[in-house]
């Protein structure tokens, strides 16, 4: 059993000390016969990537679509927000850092997923505004909220930007930690990837976009309506206008060809996907936090995309 001291949450971490420890634990793992594995590979560690983090925040599949979309996380009756997370003030944290798991955990029992200390994500922080910052990237992404957040402002959505270096030095916060991911490689085994994907996409109602309406069914966002819905994790469906791969990069464009379409789906690794420029015409449905580029909703890299038959 850890020490009280070595119980309290991990604060005053750079990004890139952060990243060496995830380096670290993942050669030790490598090394031990009981390390965590799937199909015979075991994991590694990195930093959380937003979309895995705000899905296991806000209960994945352990609790029901419309909590998944929830801006604050599902909270047994009878009890709020502080009986979760640690935040500021005087009747909290009294702006320090706590131990770990002396709060209620998450439907996946994951502990202080939401105040305490805030947690760097593995991909630098982009501006969700509609103005000429939107596509830029910057620092550092922290998610969670900690100590020193007001309860008032504490949510699900809530992410902040951390610069890299603070007066020619790494940054370090006192409020500002990391959480690690387990990891193995996507595809393992092709029957139990197809029975992953298929369960996610029937938990949020699939069956309606194959009938023709997913209008109709409150599970799905439009196209059209992503863009009121920026920084929410959803499952946008609609019929994909254009196609298209650019330096291994593929995009598929919706409403409208480039630059007239109002929404977009983004794959870093296109090589990963079927052609995209067979896909104009065929509905599609995507899982993942709906971002901007350019003042246009965007999701990037979602966590599952089913062509529908």
């Amino acid at each position: 059993m850890p020490s009280k001291t070595e119980a309290i949450a991990k604060s005053g971490i750079s990004i890139d000390e952060a990243r060496e420890v995830s380096r670290l634990y993942s050669d030790f793992l490598q090394t031990v016969s009981n390390a965590p594995k799937v199909h015979g590979e075991k994991a590694s560690a990195t930093l959380p990537y937003e979309c895995f983090w705000s899905f296991a925040q806000r209960g994945g599949l352990a609790v029901s679509k419309n909590q998944l979309e929830q801006d604050l996380p599902h909270m047994d009756n009878g009890f709020s927000l502080k009986d979760y997370a640690w935040g500021f003030g005087v009747d909290s944290s009294n702006g320090k850092v706590q131990l770990i798991g002396q709060k209620r955990p998450s439907e996946l029992g994951l502990f202080d997923m939401l105040g305490n200390v805030q947690e760097y994500m593995d991909e630098p922080f982009q501006a969700t505004e509609t103005d000429e910052l939107s596509a830029q990237k910057g620092g550092a992404t922290v998610r969670g909220g900690s100590i020193l957040t007001p309860f008032s402002v504490m949510t699900s959505s809530l992410r902040t930007e951390k610069k890299r270096y603070t007066n020619g030095k790494p940054t370090r916060s006192k409020d500002t930690g990391m959480r690690l991911m387990l990891n193995v490689s996507v595809i393992l085994d092709p029957k139990e990837l197809k029975k992953i994907e298929s369960d996610i996409l029937n938990k949020r109602g699939s069956q309606a976009l194959e009938n023709n309406s997913p209008q109709e069914d409150t599970n799905f966002l439009r196209p059209e309506e992503a863009v009121r819905h920026i920084g929410e994790f959803r499952n946008v469906c609609g019929v994909v206008s254009q196609g298209y791969e650019q330096r291994g990069h593929a995009f598929l464009n919706f409403g409208d060809l480039y630059p007239n379409h109002i929404f977009s789906i983004y794959l870093s690794e296109s090589d990963e996907y079927p052609a995209v420029n067979d896909l104009s015409g065929r509905k599609i449905c995507a899982l993942g936090t709906i971002g901007e580029y350019r003042g246009i909703p965007q999701i990037a890299n979602p966590i599952s995309l089913e062509i529908m038959h």
